[in-house]
């Protein structure tokens, strides 16, 4: 490695660590896909056309993992619920709003940080009635617990990250109690 990529590669991993006071620039249509050392950082608006674009960048990477297809298939629903969750609730359904996803390699599976610039509620923290499935919503928390290893909403001063891990293979789903 020549000197100078070396330089650019400290700047960037210290650049990484500085928390914006702004949202990060995002396009204007679509989702901007940068690679990063061990993953890929997304940049995209709140535009509900995004989600498909996202979920299918994540899944790609999940490609690239020891996961197997049913643990890809549900961090896809996963990764499909927790920004329809951040366009619904924390955006207010408004379709210009930043979000940042990274996702990294972890333990031959995925760690994903989910960031938005909404209003700052914890959903976790958030009283939930008993789910009734003839009524459409309501699941997104019920899949991140029930479909990730691990999960974790960290307040920010002026919006929410989500932490995401999944390092086992195998459907979740399928073992859930009926």
């Amino acid at each position: 490695m020549r000197f100078s990529d070396w330089i650019k590669l400290q700047i960037d991993t210290l650049r990484s660590m500085i928390v914006p006071d702004e949202p990060p620039p995002v396009p204007p249509d679509g989702v901007l896909e940068t690679p990063i050392e061990h993953g890929v950082d997304l940049r995209f608006l709140s535009n509900t056309a995004n989600l498909s674009r996202a979920r299918k960048a994540v899944e790609r990477f999940c490609e690239t993992t020891s996961l197997d297809q049913p643990a890809r298939d549900e961090i896809g629903l996963v990764v499909n619920e927790a920004l329809a969750n951040v366009i619904r609730h924390a955006y207010g359904n408004a379709q210009d709003k930043p979000i940042e996803m990274k996702i990294e390699h972890r333990e031959g599976g995925i760690k994903m940080a989910i960031r938005d610039w909404g209003n700052g509620v914890n959903p976790a923290d958030r009283p939930r009635p008993a789910h009734d499935p003839m009524v459409p919503g309501g699941l997104g928390l019920i899949c991140l617990k029930k479909l990730m290893d691990g999960y974790q909403f960290t307040p920010q001063p002026d919006g929410m990250l989500l932490e995401l891990t999944r390092t086992s293979s195998g459907s979740k789903a399928a073992k859930v109690e009926h």
